[in-house]
């Protein structure tokens, strides 16, 4: 054996893990969300915004918080069904962008112009009205796989501040960059992998999430619809009794047992109690009547 050979160590307790991305073609999903959003934010400020660099990508939660520049805003969400935190990032340049824009600036600041050191009450105020137009659009872009319901944990200014899970953690990143004419900036989702994962294949389906049921969910349609049709029978006890062995072998017919009758007479389904109950005649025969 060569006396330069070099071994790799392997540690068989706690194997190191390969990512594997099994997720299906994201772009459709990636262009519905920004197009609503574009959308969406011309009806609010009543500009129109360029859509540049869009880009789907799996990333680390310290990959993608990591190296931005400037002051930034963070919103951590919660998306629902999907398992874990999101982030949505929005860059402090987007937002001065936005805010020149709306305050009658033509062009973005001159080269060299000193930078903020943190935002304005104006920008931050901005920027949760985005992260609402946002999560509006990531309903929509999902609605076509499956019924999102997306909410606002809670708002951060520092990347530090805004972390969700472990270093390495993957996230299915969907960003793009919008340029108007004072100036431009990217606005991103970050999406746990792991809460993608298992809705790979409604969202690889051309038709969406109606033809990937599973077996248990459509078992539960069939038996809601046919439950209404079970016939169930009803017993009705007003009172009742209790005898021994040897008694109950020596009953003849004339016997009298004396029924101690309950203070409220009872619907029964076997053994279980439906209701307490009234009872009488009704004209020629007798009735009962729900009363708890």
């Amino acid at each position: 054996m060569p006396e330069d050979t070099e071994f790799k160590e392997i540690d068989l307790i706690n194997p190191e893990t390969v990512f594997v991305n099994r997720l299906p073609d994201m772009m459709v999903v990636q262009e519905r969300l920004f197009r609503h959003f574009k959308t969406r934010l011309f009806q609010e400020i009543r500009r129109n915004v360029q859509s540049t660099k869009d880009m789907f990508e799996i990333s680390s939660h310290d990959e993608y918080l990591g190296h931005r520049d400037g002051c930034n805003l963070y919103g951590v969400l919660n998306i629902q069904p999907i398992k874990g935190f999101s982030l949505m990032t929005i860059e402090g340049s987007l937002l001065a962008a936005l805010v020149d824009d709306l305050f009658g600036a033509n062009a973005p600041p001159a080269d060299g112009a000193p930078q903020p050191a943190e935002m304005s009450i104006m920008e931050k105020r901005i920027g949760r009205r985005l992260i609402d137009i946002m999560i509006n659009s990531i309903d929509v872009a999902f609605r076509q796989y499956f019924t999102a319901s997306t909410s606002v944990v809670r708002t951060e200014g520092f990347a530090a501040l805004a972390s969700v899970g472990d270093a390495g953690e993957p996230f299915c990143v969907m960003s793009a960059e919008l340029t108007m004419p004072t100036g431009a900036g990217a606005i991103s989702i970050a999406i746990p992998y792991r809460g993608m994962e298992p809705f790979r294949e409604i969202l690889g389906s051309p038709l969406g999430g109606l033809t990937h049921q599973d077996a248990s969910s459509l078992w539960s349609s069939h038996v809601e619809t046919a439950i209404d049709i079970v016939p169930i029978e009803i017993g009705f006890e007003i009172g009742a009794i209790s005898i021994s062995t040897s008694q109950l072998e020596t009953l003849a017919v004339g016997d009298v047992l004396p029924l101690t009758f309950h203070r409220n007479a009872r619907a029964m389904i076997n053994q279980a109690t439906l209701a307490e109950i009234a009872y009488g005649s009704v004209n020629s025969n007798y009735g009962v009547c729900f009363s708890k």
